[in-house]
């Protein structure tokens, strides 16, 4: 069989390591996902170990390439996770663990960055701090681990990092550098005033380049132990979110959900638009800008849920039937689904999960629709945000690793209020970052990127539900800014029981192993 051509998409996300093969008829080929662990802490800190990042890319790429039809691969394409830090040595090997972006490590330097720049910083930065973003992170190393903080001589993302294991070359995106809270959006360089507020030099980060740049090529150590030819180009490419926007196909008036271990609502704009909890930057298309926000945890809350249950909801089917044995409203069980705090607000940076309603005759899968409904509930505040800033929204597509659940999708039409639509691409952030490799070979326009992933299947909202899901919104809202002065006497109380216990409250696990 003659071998076609294709691009390798290598998808380094939160949850899992995502290769797959596209053909240069815009088609998936073949895909594999191999994942990999988090280490999470009561005290909110989540860590992975970047050697995980590329013993699980080795065993995808032999995988997909020992599974696919043959390909000559013309092209590597990459995209990450964003925010997550890697503080790497001299030697170009880690310090400590990477700080995943869900790590709430950073917290009140963010906030204190923000302060000592009389808010300045979102105007600079496009985000609204908190301790996602590599800025608190960096600061509370140089406070919490002076050690890592004095060797450190690269700070990394994921994609960063794999780039380097594949080429030898050290480059970042602007859509990763934005997500540091050191990222001037509007002149899309490092702001001086925010390296020196964190005592970081500009020959610590990578430098900048356009994620439709080919940065370095796949070195012969690289290509031996993932079984390619060396000289393969790669394609820089962008972070996942900027990515899923662009393979989505989303339309204007749609706003793109994205969910897997977290949610996040986004769409494409002509400008910079900075608004109320909402984050700005730059799109992986030349002269467009991503708005977007999020919540930390959604795809993760229902695994904690299903899991401390022991609720027969691990796979779609089994979820469609937990849904459809307990009707909308969960009888009244509320969630709040915040158990790794809540983007975007300085007042609720100690927010937690808190579940309410609870009686004696609720059963487990009270509880996993709750969590379901309550995930929704939290996007819809967020979507609420999104249409003062941007155009009317009258649908909102799916894309997504948790989007494959057509009742789920059912739901999520009725809790918005709008149309919810699937494209037949769901793997949005790889499908993104191919697209830019297949426009550089020359196989798509700028003008077809727009039309290749069309929408396959359309969920529209029930007006009977629509009817219950607003009075839980309404309720749900209550029950949020009630819990604002409740969620900091509950962390003073977590830090108290965390010190009883001998556990403490910072820094536990990143003196795990690099």
């Amino acid at each position: 069989m003659r071998a076609q051509e294709a691009v390798l998409t290598i998808d380094l996300g939160t949850s899992a390591c995502k290769a797959m093969l596209f053909g240069a008829g815009l088609n998936l080929l073949h895909g594999v996902t191999v994942p990999y662990p988090r280490q999470v802490t009561p005290d909110g800190e989540v860590c992975q170990f970047p050697d995980d990042w590329i013993r699980t890319l080795k065993q995808a790429v032999s995988r997909l390439l020992g599974e696919a039809p043959p390909a000559a691969v013309r092209m590597i394409a990459l995209t990450s996770q964003r925010e997550t830090v890697v503080p790497v040595g001299a030697d170009m090997r880690p310090l400590m663990p990477a700080l995943l972006w869900l790590d709430r490590r950073g917290i009140a330097e963010a906030g204190a960055l923000q302060d000592a720049f009389q808010g300045r910083v979102q105007e600079w930065t496009g985000l609204a701090p908190g301790a996602a973003y590599a800025a608190g992170k960096i600061l509370w190393l140089r406070r919490r681990r002076p050690d890592v903080f004095a060797k450190a001589r690269w700070y990394m993302q994921p994609k960063d990092y794999i780039l380097y294991w594949l080429s030898g070359e050290v480059a970042t995106d602007w859509t990763l550098a934005a997500r540091t809270l050191l990222f001037d959006i509007h002149r899309l360089a490092w702001r001086p005033e925010l390296l020196q507020a964190c005592e970081v030099g500009l020959h610590q980060l990578p430098p900048v380049h356009s994620p439709q740049e080919t940065v370095g090529r796949l070195s012969r150590t690289a290509a031996g132990q993932l079984g390619l030819s060396p000289g393969i180009p790669v394609l820089l490419g962008g972070g996942d979110r900027p990515c899923e926007v662009l393979g989505s196909g989303v339309r204007p008036q749609e706003i793109m959900e994205s969910s897997g271990t977290t949610s996040n609502m986004s769409c494409e704009v002509e400008r910079i638009v900075q608004g109320e909890c909402l984050s700005c930057a730059p799109h992986v298309l030349d002269g467009k800008w991503i708005v977007e926000q999020g919540i930390s945890a959604s795809g993760a809350v229902l695994e904690w849920v299903t899991s401390l249950l022991r609720a027969p909801a691990s796979g779609a089917q089994q979820l469609e039937r937990v849904l459809e044995s307990v009707g909308p409203g969960a009888a009244g069980v509320l969630m709040l689904p915040l158990f790794m705090g809540r983007k975007g607000s300085s007042a609720t940076a100690s927010a937690t999960g808190v579940i309410g309603g609870l009686t004696l005759g609720h059963r487990p899968e009270h509880l996993v629709r709750a969590a379901l409904e309550s995930i929704g509930y939290e996007l819809r505040a967020v979507l609420e945000r999104m249409r003062r800033y941007v155009e009317p929204i009258h649908a909102v597509r799916v894309v997504g690793g948790m989007t494959g659940n057509r009742a789920w999708n059912r739901m999520k039409a009725s809790l918005y209020g709008v149309p919810v639509h699937q494209p037949r691409v769901r793997h949005a952030a790889a499908y993104g970052a191919f697209l830019l490799a297949a426009r550089a070979l020359g196989w798509v326009t700028e003008e077809e990127l727009r039309s290749v992933n069309p929408v396959q299947e359309e969920y529209v909202p029930d007006s009977r539900e629509q009817e219950v899901y607003g009075a839980g919104f309404a309720a749900y809202q209550a029950f949020a800014a009630g819990m604002q002065e409740i969620w900091p006497r509950l962390d003073a109380y977590r830090q108290q029981a965390m010190r009883a216990d001998g556990a403490g409250v910072d820094g536990g696990a990143s003196r795990d192993r690099a």
